[in-house]
């Protein structure tokens, strides 16, 4: 009785892929049948994956791998400190937008007391602003027109 590719790799304990290679590279043998499925021989299998038997598990993790529980441990202790320092630098960016507000608010108040302290320049402006000079005056009061 002849394996196919599925067979195959369940009675050796490796993936499809990893059978395929094999024929593919010639480490076992094995021919195609007349609808295109593989057909490989057990001996010719076993001769390089040892033979697997029914309910063995070797592909993942064993859940009581030794060393999970420190493993664990670590993982819980990484996540608390996360979730401590995701609330300190919360709390901090509270505490900056707050001071930022408060300097905004002092900058407007600054602004506006040095505004109403500083005088009118238009008016300063117009009053320095020549009527004429000595000249002017001269003519004015000669042709009686100041």
């Amino acid at each position: 009785m002849s394996y196919t590719l599925g067979e195959a790799a369940k009675a050796a304990g490796k993936s499809k892929t990893t059978i395929k290679r094999a024929l593919d590279k010639g480490r076992i043998s094995g021919k195609k049948n007349e609808i295109g499925e593989w057909e490989i021989e057990p001996v010719e299998l076993h001769r390089v994956y040892p033979k697997i038997e029914p309910g063995t598990v070797t592909a993942g993790i064993p859940e009581s791998t030794p060393g999970n529980g420190a493993l664990q441990a670590r993982l819980d202790a990484a996540e608390r400190e996360a979730a401590l320092l995701r609330e300190q630098h919360d709390r901090e960016r509270r505490q900056l937008e707050s001071t930022i507000e408060d300097l905004r608010a002092d900058r407007d108040q600054w602004r506006q007391q040095a505004t109403a302290l500083l005088p009118d320049q238009r008016e300063k402006e117009a009053r320095q602003q020549p009527t004429g000079g000595r000249i002017a005056r001269a003519w004015a009061a000669l042709t009686g027109k100041a």
